[in-house]
């Protein structure tokens, strides 16, 4: 007669150890010891079959079967059975205390992890806002020196305009006075030109005149020497 092994049920994790996201983990092994079960059970059942079928015709006249024999498979299957019920209300058993325990297990937890999330959430709040008023306080120092740098500026603009300004009337003045000037010089330069072209037309009639003058005297100059010379001859011949 074939020997079978009998059927230990694994789970040994205790709940304790068991985090909320190992939950769907375990309740998988759970799952898997169930089949496994089922499977133990089918192959107790069918090497029961194999060694004493079960056949649904009429019962064939056949050597007879020691009493030895027969009490011990009754006694195997009642022990099947019983190991199946066993097995099963301990796993529902298991089952059911596992769900309490993790469902309490995971309330506090999650309650510890919403304490946690909250407080952390509160000091990273409290932190970005700490930076973020230095950055605004930074900020505002820099726009006040900014506007302070602006207001100079635009103090200097306003200086440089009006200097602006100034150098526009001066130099519209100075324009004015320069082409009333220039004007003055032209009229001038115009009137000066013509005096020397008088000038000019009364000196060459000198200079013609002159050169008349001197012509004429140098001719009496001539003259008058050939006759002092002829005089001389004369007197000197005679």
């Amino acid at each position: 007669m074939a020997q079978l092994e009998g059927y230990r049920c694994p789970i040994v994790v205790r709940t304790a150890h068991i985090q909320p996201y190992d939950m769907p983990r375990y309740v998988g092994e759970v799952i898997s010891q169930l089949h496994e079960l089922s499977q133990w059970t089918t192959k107790c059942a069918t090497m029961l079959n194999q060694h004493h079928p079960f056949h649904a015709t009429p019962p064939m006249p056949k050597p007879s079967v020691p009493t030895t024999i027969l009490s011990e498979v009754e006694l195997l299957k009642r022990s099947l059975n019983v190991v199946e019920k066993q097995q099963s209300n301990k796993l529902v058993t298991e089952i059911a205390y596992l769900q309490c325990a993790l469902r309490s297990e995971a309330d506090e937890k999650m309650t510890a992890f919403e304490h946690f999330v909250e407080t952390r959430l509160g000091q990273s709040i409290r932190e970005h806002t700490h930076v973020l008023q230095m950055q605004q306080d930074a900020i505002a120092t820099k726009m006040e020196a900014m506007a302070a740098t602006m207001g100079l500026v635009r103090s200097e603009v306003d200086a440089l305009q009006t200097r602006v300004g100034h150098v526009e009337e001066m130099l519209e003045t100075n324009a004015s006075v320069t082409s009333e000037a220039l004007q003055r010089l032209h009229t001038e330069a115009t009137h000066y030109a013509k005096q020397r072209e008088k000038a000019d037309l009364g000196i060459g009639n000198q200079l013609a005149q002159t050169r008349l003058h001197v012509q004429d005297a140098i001719g009496s100059l001539k003259v008058q020497r050939y006759q002092g010379v002829y005089v001389k001859m004369y007197k000197t011949t005679n």
